[in-house]
């Protein structure tokens, strides 16, 4: 039923579609002659449907055309790293999962579909497939000192959201509301990270 309604409404709009993030106002807006989907959409569930509703058929078949083109250019058959393997895999749960949900809306799949296609760009010469070279210690050192500083930046965001939350748990809880108000307007006025912004 969903994609029905969604069908109908790229034959309302087959061209230029309703706009980019114009679906849930679409869908709210039409009346449909059949069945109708009772929630609100904001997508469809499906990532070639979606871009057909929102930027037209002519642009859904351009993007994933040229997907598939690239796609078929990068030849992964004929993978033989098992890491690049590893990454053409993820890429396609990711890709066979936006075919009936909307995974590549949520940071979590993002962070991984960018990931797969920084490491997958660009493909090495057929001879470095063959024999890896090993990198020198300085240009090891580099990208390991970022990753432990990025470690370190989102370890203490999580330590200082937990300490927050635990404070406004107990606050809620009703359990020594006084001891407990003061520790929580304490604990958020020492986060750097859940400050209220400041008047004016």
């Amino acid at each position: 039923m969903l994609w029905r309604n969604v069908i109908d409404l790229i034959a309302l709009h087959p061209w230029a579609g309703w706009g980019w993030g114009e679906l849930k106002f679409a869908h709210y807006s039409t009346l449909y002659a059949g069945p109708r989907f009772v929630e609100i959409l904001d997508n469809a569930h499906n990532l070639p449907l979606h871009l057909a509703v929102e930027l037209g058929i002519p642009a859904a078949l351009l993007v994933c055309g040229g997907l598939g083109w690239l796609v078929r250019a990068a030849r992964p058959w004929r993978e033989v790293d098992p890491a690049r393997l590893m990454a053409w895999g993820l890429l396609a749960v990711i890709v066979l999962h936006s075919l009936l949900e909307y995974p590549l809306w949520f940071g979590p799949f993002q962070l991984i579909f960018g990931l797969c296609l920084g490491f997958l760009w660009p493909a090495p010469a057929p001879a470095a497939r063959r024999s890896p070279r090993v990198l020198p210690l300085a240009a090891r050192a580099v990208p390991m000192a970022c990753a432990l500083a990025l470690l370190a930046v989102v370890g203490y965001a999580a330590w200082d959201y937990t300490r927050t939350a635990r404070s406004i748990w107990r606050a809620t809880s009703g359990c020594r509301p006084t001891a407990t108000t003061r520790s929580t307007r304490r604990s958020a006025r020492c986060s750097s990270r859940h400050r209220s912004p400041s008047p004016g």
